[in-house]
This record gives structure tokens, sequence and C-alpha cells, in this order.
């Protein structure tokens, strides 16, 4: 068992839960909350570089273990519980490998604009997973997808989820290959109700400040989800999965339309 702090996977695993700079290095991520942790161990083993488990917590990892006692290194709970960053760690902290993000196709797709926030980031790679939308963009300025806020928030989907980094000059690039609308409250936007999905399509989202000051997104045409008089906006989070949900279950394809 593992008590020293020293230990060299346990720092290396401290400093990946606090820097994103070890995490870009290394190409390593953390994740210690539960249903994250027990989905990466079911469906994406080869994905993990180590685990770091308690004596209480044997029963969530044996499986794993069975197959894979190299990679798995037994700790005190004292020490496991000074890596994690949240309150009240399970017993399970696991290192992975940052997957490489090659583009997919999909039919429905994402494209958010300045995401700064991890949790949010994180929930909209499980709603993004949840109804089959199998990329994201990230334009500009953003985020650690790697977060771990971020990978609790994805409930583990963060493998499930292809995430690309771009500039907003790539639009141009995508409007080739999706039919591109964006999630806006503006006056004139289309109520999403209404919207005639058509495949494949691209949502643009905003971040809680909204949209960036550039022409190329003013040349986006705009949906907008009706709401009770006196709300003008919803968590974008929130906003991603109600949009994903209505495109998912309402649409016909672009050649149908042709």
């Amino acid at each position: 068992m593992i008590t020293s702090k020293e230990n060299s996977k346990v720092k290396q695993a401290s400093l990946l839960l606090r820097y994103k700079k070890t995490r870009v290095e290394s190409q390593q991520f953390v994740c210690d909350s539960k249903e994250a942790v027990l989905h990466i161990l079911k469906h994406y083993p080869q994905s993990v570089s180590y685990v770091l488990y308690t004596s209480k917590a044997v029963g969530y990892v044996e499986s794993f273990l069975s197959v894979h006692s190299d990679r798995c290194y037994e700790v005190s709970v004292e020490l496991l519980s000074g890596i994690s960053t949240l309150n009240h760690c399970f017993g399970v902290i696991v290192v992975c490998a940052i997957p490489v993000a090659e583009e997919k196709e999909s039919d429905l797709a994402l494209a958010l604009c300045e995401s700064n926030n991890p949790a949010n980031l994180g929930a909209i790679i499980r709603s993004a997973y949840a109804f089959s939308c199998q990329q994201i963009y990230l334009l500009g300025d953003h985020c650690d997808a790697y977060h771990p806020e971020s990978v609790r928030a994805s409930a583990g989907h963060i493998f499930d989820v292809v995430i690309t980094s771009c500039s907003y000059d790539y639009l141009s690039a995508l409007q080739k290959k999706y039919d591109l609308f964006k999630l806006d409250a503006s006056l004139g936007a289309q109520p999403l109700p209404e919207f005639q999905v058509r495949y494949p399509l691209l949502l643009v989202m905003g971040s809680e400040q909204g949209f960036p000051d550039l022409a190329i997104l003013e040349g986006i045409s705009s949906l907008s989800i009706p709401m009770q008089q006196g709300c003008d906006s919803l968590n974008v989070a929130v906003s991603a999965s109600i949009a994903l949900y209505a495109c998912r279950h309402r649409h016909v394809s672009r050649e149908t339309v042709a």
C-alpha cells in the first residue's frame, strides 16, 4: 500500500488535478467522481494509464484489477483524500490519456463560443452524448475540456464525444459540411418549435456572456427557445440540452428537403 505523497504516481495525479499545464504536457487527465470513473473503467479501460484506490473501494475496481493489476495501486484513505479536490472522494482516482481529437462525421454537432465554465462544458458533453451529437467544436478562447469539473460533469462521456479546438475562421469550412444555426434570443430569431430541422446540422452556442462581436457569426441565422415573459436567457448547458433534444427528434434530411 502506498502511504507517501512523494510517490511518483500520487504526485502526478495531484498535479494533473490542479494544473492545466501538467495535463497539456503529459496529455493525461484525472477522473475522481464515482459515475465518471465507473463509466471509464467499464467502457474505456484501454485509455486508463493507472488507478489509485483504497481498500474500502476495491469492489469498484475488481473487474479492472483482475485484468490490469499492473496499472492498479492501493493507497491509504488519508492519502487519496489529500489528492482529490472533492470534499468526499469515493475511494478511486483514475488517470487517463487524453484522446486524440480527430474530427468525426456527425449529423448533429455543436460549436461553443468562448466556453469558459468547465462545469457547463462537462454538462454539455453529457447532453451531447445523450442525444447522439458526436462532435463538439470549441471556438476561440475556452476552458480546458479536461479540467476535473468538466470531467465530473460529463459523467465520463468525455470519451464518447470528439472535442476539437479551433478558431472562428474554421466556421467557413464547417459551413460546407453543415447547415449552421446559432441559438440566440435576439429579435427576429426563429422559434425552435417552428424550425424545420435538416441534417447535417451544426448548432452554434454563445457563452454565458453571449456571442463575440464577429462578422462571421452575424451571418448565421438565429434560433430561439420560447420562454415565459420576463425570462430572457437560460444557462448555456440547459439551452444546449433543449436544442439538442428538439433537433434530434424533429428533423428531415437535407436530401429530402432538396
